[in-house]
């Protein structure tokens, strides 16, 4: 009994409305994104049919523009968010640490460096027993000594490459966690001025405002809340009238607070990426490390 008479009001309470492009256009928007009210809906068979066809067409180009703009958009932040911690922290440095190409070029050369090195101490190590002898002779220290520094210079250029590498992959962590942070204060400072303009412009509650924001950019829609609707009562039918400037502002909102919050998801998404690379990445240079401390050029190691 109860739920019939929810359903009566509901019907009678939403009974007529006047169409007008602010209207239409709103109504658009909220069938394109999947908010989908409902109190504005086409009454006749022929637009029931039509917001079907242009769902089916309009909905698949609004996740295309959502992917897009919220690509761009988090890169952009990605990239301001990083220059700008680049900025704080390495003032001092000669080059940014998050000029990618720089440095993997600088890892690339310092890498083919000890490779060579090892190779030469490889080389060394492969001669014949008359040469190793001539190497233990006391008067042959001064070789000796020559003979040790590219393993010196090789474990000296261990020591400043770990350091440079691990300054780089914490601070890239800050880069990539700061912009995580700032985009969710973003999306509640945007709701907020939302609510603030719905409560100048409509005299809406600051928490009706909020919570209609919210509704909107997480494409709930429950629609008990719409900005702007007066009522008016003819002959035992209620008609509902929304304010033109109230709707335009309303869709110009929406549309940017969707590409805001796509925005929010990439960066969260390259955040989880980026966890896992810089997870792999480790494992990997813990294997390479546990195989490095085998030589298996030592004449000792291949008898055993």
């Amino acid at each position: 009994m109860a739920l019939g008479e929810f359903g009566s009001d509901l019907a009678n309470h939403y009974e007529e409305h006047e169409w007008n492009l602010a209207l239409a256009f709103f109504y658009s928007l909220t069938v394109l994104t999947t908010i989908g009210y409902g109190n504005i809906a086409p009454r006749t068979i022929l637009g029931k049919g039509v917001t079907i066809v242009y769902a089916l067409i309009g909905i698949p180009l609004t996740l295309v523009y959502l992917s897009s703009v919220g690509s761009l958009l988090s890169k952009m932040a990605r990239s301001v968010f990083s220059r700008a911690l680049c900025c704080c922290l390495c003032s001092n440095c000669g080059y940014c640490c998050y000029d990618e190409r720089r440095m993997a070029e600088k890892e690339r050369r310092m890498k083919l460096k000890r490779q060579q090195e090892e190779m030469l101490n490889s080389q060394n190590t492969s001669k014949t027993p008359t040469e190793e002898c001539y190497v233990l002779k006391p008067d042959s220290t001064k070789d000796l000594s020559l003979s040790e520094r590219p393993t010196t210079s090789t474990a000296k250029d261990d020591i400043i490459r770990w350091p440079d590498t691990d300054s780089k992959l914490s601070m890239h962590g800050l880069s990539i966690l700061a912009p995580v942070l700032l985009c969710l204060a973003a999306i509640f400072i945007y709701i907020v001025i939302g609510a603030v303009v719905l409560f100048k412009i409509d005299n809406l509650g600051i928490i009706d405002g909020f919570y209609f924001c919210f509704m909107a950019l997480s494409t709930i829609g429950f629609g008990n809340i719409v900005p702007g609707m007066t009522y008016t009562t003819i002959k035992g039918v209620r008609y509902y009238t929304i304010k033109s400037t109230t709707l335009w502002f309303c869709s110009a909102y929406t549309l940017t607070g969707l590409a805001l919050t796509a925005m929010c998801f990439g960066v969260i998404h390259d955040e989880i990426i980026y966890r896992i690379k810089h997870q792999q990445k480790q494992w990997s240079q813990k294997g390479n490390t546990v195989n490095d401390g085998v030589n298996i050029n030592d004449p000792f190691y291949m008898n055993s």
